[in-house]
């Protein structure tokens, strides 16, 4: 083990029937995905003067015991003491996917990442996703962040009418502005423009940006200078403004986008 390293973990995989199956090919170590669940699994080797540096293990943890220990260790001396051997380590009877499910594992895991979020004075309440079976860090802030939420409106005034109806009525956090882009308006379109101009919000203003001619790029440029948020967010629909905004305010996150889910038919 490099001196660096305070802890290691491997691959694994599955024998059934004298078969391997179901190899298990790990990423080198990752904070976010690690508070999303201990993908790390169970085959976990320590250095014995780093482990006995954070108190050992503790008993009362049980199965999760090593993976307190490895979070200790993170807050203590950083994710670069943590390496990932890139090789099929072992292989059992007992799947990883088995071994996630287990009520110690998916129960006791909620608690373990509160914990060590609590011992990093960091604001966040962790959410279980039992279809999933992943953990979710809700991500909180003393103060709220502007958000500046940029919308290009082209022929189709009644589209983006859905989508400012749709803000207003179901993003879930109250720091917000939305900017409609008139970038290459059709007649209707500007009409409808000019209506919500009138209306004089300063939560829903117009931004006319038909000197880019309709170039994309430039237009959102335009807006951005316009903006009065902290954030800027390129989007149709917000209801998940509260939780990007949430990793934004994160030190370490640059830039922060979702993962689009289709709803089921």
């Amino acid at each position: 083990m490099r001196p660096a390293l305070a802890c290691l973990y491997g691959d694994e995989g599955v024998v059934r029937g004298g078969i391997s199956q179901e190899p298990v090919f790990r990423p080198d170590f990752n904070l976010d995905l690690m508070r999303a669940y201990p993908y790390v699994g169970r085959l976990l080797a320590f250095d014995l003067a780093a482990l006995r540096g954070v108190g050992g293990l503790a008993a009362e943890l049980g199965e999760l015991a090593p993976h307190d220990a490895l979070w200790r260790l993170v807050e203590q001396r950083g994710p670069g003491a943590i390496g990932h051997v890139a090789e099929l380590l072992v292989e059992s009877r007992y799947s990883f996917a088995q071994w996630l499910g287990e009520p110690a594992v998916a129960e006791g895991s909620v608690g373990l990442l509160q914990a060590h979020l609590g011992r990093l004075g960091v604001v966040g309440e962790v959410e279980r996703d039992a279809e999933q079976a992943l953990c979710r860090v809700r991500y909180g802030h003393a103060q709220q962040a502007g958000v500046s939420i940029v919308i290009l409106c082209g022929s189709e005034p009644e589209v983006v009418q859905r989508c400012v109806d749709n803000l207003f009525a179901k993003t879930d956090w109250p720091a917000f502005e939305v900017l409609l882009v008139a970038d290459q308006p059709g007649e209707s379109t500007v009409r409808w423009l000019s209506g919500i101009e009138g209306l004089g919000s300063d939560r829903l203003r117009v931004i006319d940006a038909r000197t880019t001619a309709g170039h994309a790029p430039s237009a959102r440029n335009l807006a951005a200078g316009a903006a009065r948020g902290e954030l800027l967010l390129f989007s149709t629909d917000a209801p998940w403004c509260s939780s990007l905004a949430g990793w934004r305010r994160w030190p370490t996150t640059a830039n922060a986008r979702r993962w689009l889910q289709s709803a089921p038919r």
